[in-house]
């Protein structure tokens, strides 16, 4: 019948996300943005958050952040000024 059914997610509730809400993503995470500043609420899945890999895309800029790794699947590699540069002398 018309007007039945999943009602559309409100974009502020959701962090934009009007897709069908998964029933292993239960527990909410907060987390900001530091690109760009902005707060985004994502749903994600409890055991993925204890003991996997959890990556997040931020609802105002579409960055994706790492929440947590417990799988080594991501090697940061950080790199400062001057690392791999010849020197003289």
């Amino acid at each position: 019948e018309p007007g039945q059914g999943v009602p559309a997610a409100d974009s502020a509730d959701s962090g934009g996300d009007s897709r069908r809400p998964s029933p292993r993503r239960t527990v909410e995470v907060a987390f900001t943005c530091k690109p760009c500043g902005a707060r985004t609420v994502r749903q994600v899945n409890p055991s993925a958050l204890a003991k996997g890999t959890v990556f997040v895309q931020c609802a105002n800029c579409g960055e994706f952040h790492q929440l947590v790794d417990h799988l080594d699947l991501i090697d940061e590699v950080v790199f400062s000024q001057g690392d791999g540069e010849e020197t003289d002398g």
